[in-house]
């Protein structure tokens, strides 16, 4: 070990950033946080968005699911029956992950 990995060795990320640099600390700190205030909405933002195309996808896969099924049963004379939304349920959230 060097002198400066002997010297960074205590100091956490912004310390070693600090030292690399050469601007103060606090600097250095206020410059982290206004970047936090500034990327976390947006990132917040773009995970939402991201949320609801999955949500959209998913909600699509499950109605070519259910017509699929419907025309399954048709093509072959199965009377569907009721089926319970602890079975239903399940069957529909797993088939939306699946593709064609």
């Amino acid at each position: 070990m060097d002198d400066n990995d002997n010297k960074n060795k205590g100091k956490g990320i912004l310390g070693q950033i600090t030292d690399t640099i050469g601007l103060p600390a606090d600097l250095v700190n206020k410059a982290v946080s206004f970047m936090g205030q500034v990327i976390n909405p947006v990132a917040l933002e773009a995970g939402g968005i991201l949320h609801d195309q999955v949500r959209s996808y998913r909600f699509k896969r499950q109605i070519i699911m259910l017509n699929n099924t419907q025309e399954y049963c048709r093509l072959h004379n199965i009377d569907p029956k009721k089926v319970a939304l602890k079975n239903i349920v399940p069957l529909l959230e797993y088939g939306s992950l699946e593709e064609e």
